[in-house]
C-alpha cells in the first residue's frame, strides 16, 4: 500500500497469496518430536560399529569356546571261551594243562574299535586242540573281522611267519583251511544276542608245548567299548573266561591285556605319555604306545578314563582365548548402552536444572 498525501490518494498493489502451509516450512518451522531429539543426540556410526563389533567379536568367541566334554559311554562285553581235545567215549573233553590269552583293544580308525585275542594252550597229550568263543551282541556288534597277518599280540612271539614262501603258525605249514581255523568260523547254532565262533589249531600241539590255538578279531562299529569325546577317553576291556567243556567250571587263565588309543600299525608314534589316567585300574606296566595289565583279573572287566593332555592344554587356551573376546564384546555392549543412556540422562540433568533456576527465581 502506498500513501500519495499531496494528491490525497491511496494506491493498492496485489501481492501473490502466501502459502503459509508449505510441507518445508512447515517442516522447518515444526518443533521436532522428543524421539526425533533423542535420537539426534546419539551418535549412531558409533553406535553401529560398536553393535558390528560386538556381533563379530562375540560370535568368534562363541565359535572358539571348549565343549561341555565329559567321559563317554562305553559297551561292557563278557566273553567266554571253551579249549579242550578230543578225548574217548568215556571222557569226551580233555581241559588243558594251562591256557593263555593276550587281550588287546585298539582304536583301529576313526570308527572302528578292534579286539583281538590271542589264545595259547598246552595239553597233557599231543592231539589237535578245539576252541569256541561266545559273546553277547546287540545290532550285529561286534562282527568277525579276521586279519591273522596283524598280529598285536605283547606276550608271546608273533606265531604267524614266512619260511620259503610257506606260511606256518606256530612252525606248522599252514594252508588256507587251516587259517580259516584258526581264525574262527561263524557258529550258526546261537541265539540272536550272541556271536560264537569255533575253530581248531593249525596241527597238532605237541604234548605239555604252550601252542597258538587261535587269534581272534572282532569289531565295533556302534555301541564301542572305546569311545572319545573332546580331551576324554573311555575303554572297557571284556571280562574272558575260560570254561571246561566237560564240568562247566572255569580254568586257570593267564591273561594280559594292552590298551592302545590309536592304531599302531598305521600312526606308531609315541602317545602314553600324552594321556593321563582319571578313574579305572592301574595299568602293571606300560610302555611308549599303550598300557598293559597282567593278572588274574579274567573274571572282570577293566574300565578305564583318561584325559588327553594335549587337548585339554589347547582346550583350557581355547577357553582363554573365548573368554578375552568374550570380554571385549560384552565391553562393547556396555558401550552401547551408556551411548543410548546418555541422552536421557543429559535430557534429566537439564530438567533438573530449569526446575531448580525456578524454584530459585521464584523465592527471590
Amino acid at each position: 500500500m502506498l500513501v500519495d498525501m499531496g494528491s490525497e490518494q491511496v494506491l493498492f498493489e496485489r501481492q501473490p497469496p502466501r502459502d503459509v502451509d508449505s510441507p518445508a516450512e512447515s517442516a522447518a518451522t515444526a518443533p521436532r518430536s522428543s524421539f526425533q531429539e533423542y535420537v539426534a543426540d546419539i551418535h549412531l556410526p558409533l553406535v553401529v560399529v560398536l553393535a558390528i563389533l560386538s556381533v563379530i567379536v562375540g560370535a568368534i568367541g562363541f565359535a572358539l569356546r571348549p565343549g561341555t566334554d565329559e567321559p563317554p559311554a562305553v559297551s561292557n562285553a563278557r566273553i567266554t571261551l571253551y579249549v579242550f581235545q578230543q578225548g574217548s567215549a568215556a571222557a569226551p573233553f580233555v581241559n588243558p594243562t594251562h591256557v593263555s590269552v593276550d587281550e588287546i583293544m585298539m582304536q583301529e580308525n576313526s570308527s572302528t574299535v578292534l579286539l583281538q585275542l590271542d589264545l595259547f594252550a598246552a595239553f597233557a597229550a599231543s592231539g589237535t586242540a578245539q576252541w569256541q568263543l561266545g559273546t553277547t551282541r546287540s545290532s550285529s556288534q561286534p562282527y568277525p573281522c579276521p586279519d591273522p597277518y596283524n598280529y598285536l599280540g605283547t606276550v608271546h612271539p608273533d606265531p604267524i611267519t614266512i619260511q620259503n614262501a610257506q606260511l606256518t603258525i606256530g612252525g606248522h605249514a599252514a594252508t588256507g583251511v587251516e587259517i580259516a581255523s584258526f581264525v574262527g568260523h561263524t557258529s550258526t547254532r546261537t541265539a540272536s544276542n550272541v556271536i560264537g565262533l569255533y575253530g581248531q589249531s593249525p596241527g597238532a600241539v605237541s604234548a605239555d608245548n604252550l601252542a597258538p590255538i587261535a587269534e581272534v578279531d572282532l569289531c565295533w562299529k556302534s555301541d564301542r567299548p572305546m569311545a572319545f569325546d573332546g580331551e576324554f577317553a573311555s575303554a572297557s576291556m571284556p571280562a574272558i573266561t575260560v570254561v571246561s567243556q566237560s564240568s562247566g567250571s572255569s580254568l586257570p587263565l593267564g591273561l594280559t591285556r594292552t590298551l592302545y588309543f590309536e592304531n599302531i600299525h598305521e600312526n606308531p608314534q609315541p602317545i602314553t605319555a600324552e594321556y593321563s589316567l582319571q578313574a579305572g585300574t592301574l595299568p602293571t606296566s606300560t610302555d611308549p604306545y599303550g598300557w598293559h595289565w597282567s593278572g588274574s583279573q579274567g573274571g572282570s572287566p577293566v574300565q578305564v578314563t583318561a584325559v588327553d593332555i594335549p587337548v585339554s592344554q589347547h582346550e583350557a587356551y581355547l577357553g582363554f582365548v573365548s573368554g578375552v573376546l568374550f570380554g571385549v564384546a560384552g565391553g562393547a555392549v556396555v558401550l552401547i548402552l551408556q551411548e543410548l543412556l546418555e541422552p536421557i540422562r543429559s535430557r534429566r540433568r537439564a530438567h533438573a536444572a530449569a526446575d531448580a533456576g525456578r524454584r530459585t527465581v521464584a523465592t527471590e
